[in-house]
């Protein structure tokens, strides 16, 4: 069993190497880091020689600087594998002779997710390995919730990811992709005062957000870890364990729904 998911994982990350998916990615990852890097030097340049401010304008200027094209790259990207990755072998028509040998549907799903899920963690740590080395260089000690800060907003992209994978487990990508974009919409209005909704359609779409990961609630949290601006470890663990939840309970659906669905390939 071990070593026929150690194969399937092989060949999902082969399928990602040969679509140039993760040098096109990497390379734009890379020049969106060189663009921020300008910005991180430049605000390091304004501090003293202390290391302890140095650090600080790192971790600042490193999060924020580069960081929002960075993160919507990789969200790009987990949405749209995250739609299509699963369904290629099915429309292909590779998936049966997969299916012909002794292997599961769930191995199939669950070793596509986390070749994908391997390629945003890498791409992820281009940017945080070097901003956590050097704080803790310069500091001559570790934050642990600048790792913290790192492990939320990696599970925020990898919970984006599951949410669409599951989806177009359960649907086929176009409509993955409707059921995941009025996910994202509904959790964006939800629990906040918005001018088109009031009364019974507020108290509606709450109840809806209520009921979905609402993962783009804990940016605050999250840079306020990962920019050194608090000291307190609660918030962000909560942060953690709610998205590494969802993570689980939506690949466990996802398996579920695809170990069950028709994959016979149509046009």
């Amino acid at each position: 069993m071990i070593g026929s998911c150690r194969a399937l994982l092989g060949r999902a990350l082969g399928r990602l190497a040969s679509d140039r998916v993760a040098l096109v990615a990497g390379l734009i990852a890379i020049l969106s880091l060189a663009l921020g890097a300008a910005s991180v030097a430049a605000g390091m340049s304004s501090q003293a020689n202390d290391p302890s401010q140095l650090a600080a304008a790192l971790r600042s200027a490193g999060w924020d600087a580069g960081s929002r094209f960075f993160d919507a790259l990789l969200s790009v990207l987990a949405i749209a594998l995250g739609l299509t990755f699963l369904d290629r072998d099915r429309t292909a028509g590779t998936l049966f002779g997969i299916l012909a040998r002794p292997v599961s549907r769930t191995s199939v799903f669950l070793t596509s997710w986390a070749a994908v899920a391997l390629l945003l963690s890498a791409l992820d740590f281009l940017r945080s390995g070097p901003l956590i080395v050097g704080a803790a260089w310069l500091e001559e000690r570790a934050d642990p919730l600048h790792l913290l800060g790192m492990i939320a907003g990696l599970a925020g992209t990898l919970l984006l990811l599951t949410a669409f994978f599951a989806a177009s487990a359960l649907v086929r990508p176009g409509y993955a992709a409707l059921v995941g974009f009025v996910g994202l919409y509904l959790t964006a209005l939800a629990f906040q005062k918005h001018p088109l909704l009031s009364g019974v359609a507020l108290g509606g779409v709450n109840a809806v957000g209520a009921l979905l990961p609402l993962g783009i609630r804990q940016t605050g949290i999250v840079m306020s870890a990962l920019q050194g601006t608090t000291g307190d470890s609660g918030p962000i663990l909560e942060v953690i364990l709610y998205r590494v939840s969802w993570i689980v309970l939506l690949l466990f659906v996802g398996a579920f729904a695809y170990s069950r669905r028709d994959v016979t390939p149509r046009g």
